[in-house]
C-alpha cells in the first residue's frame, strides 16, 4: 500500500485523519502479522535529532500519527501534503475500544480487542498510566495429510 506521508524533521508522518486513523488500525489487527503504531509529538521530533535508533523505530512503523498541534502547524510550511489533524494516542485507545467491543469478523471468524486499564499483565501490572492491548486473531488452519 502507497502511504502518503509528511517529513516533519526526521521523522515520516502519515497524512490521516482520525477516522482514518482508527480504520487503518483497526485493518492492522485483522493482518496475520506483528505491527505497530506511534504517535509522535514535537519531543519526539527533538528526540529523533539526536538519535537514530529512535528515527528508524518511528519511520518504520506501520502508522505513523500525529500527537501534536506544533506537527500539523509545522506541516503547513513548505510544500508536501498537510497534516489533516492531530491524531493523539490518548484518543485513539477509547475509539479503538469501541470499535473492538463486539470483536471485528476477518473471513467468517470473529477475532476480539481487549483494553486493560491498568495492565493485567506483564512488567506493568496494575500500574496506572499504563494500557495493556490484547488481540487474539484466529487463523484456520488446513491439513493436506495427517498421519
Amino acid at each position: 500500500m502507497s502511504r502518503n506521508r509528511r517529513r516533519v524533521g526526521r521523522l515520516f508522518v502519515d497524512v490521516v485523519t482520525f477516522p482514518e486513523a482508527v480504520e487503518r488500525i483497526v485493518a492492522l489487527a485483522k493482518e496475520p502479522r506483528a505491527s505497530y503504531v506511534v504517535t509522535p509529538n514535537a519531543d519526539h521530533v527533538v528526540r529523533a535529532e539526536k538519535d537514530e535508533s529512535y528515527v528508524g523505530i518511528c519511520n518504520d512503523a506501520d502508522l505513523v500519527c500525529a500527537d501534536g498541534m506544533p506537527l500539523v502547524w509545522t506541516s503547513r510550511f513548505g510544500g508536501g501534503p498537510r497534516l489533516p489533524e492531530r491524531v493523539a494516542g490518548s484518543d485513539l485507545l477509547p475509539a479503538l475500544a469501541a470499535a473492538a467491543a463486539n470483536g471485528f469478523n476477518n473471513d467468517g471468524v470473529t477475532n476480539t480487542v481487549t483494553v486493560n486499564i491498568p495492565p493485567t499483565s506483564g512488567d506493568h501490572v496494575g500500574q496506572a498510566g499504563f494500557a495493556e492491548i490484547v488481540i487474539v486473531y484466529y487463523q484456520t488452519r488446513s491439513f493436506s495429510r495427517i498421519w
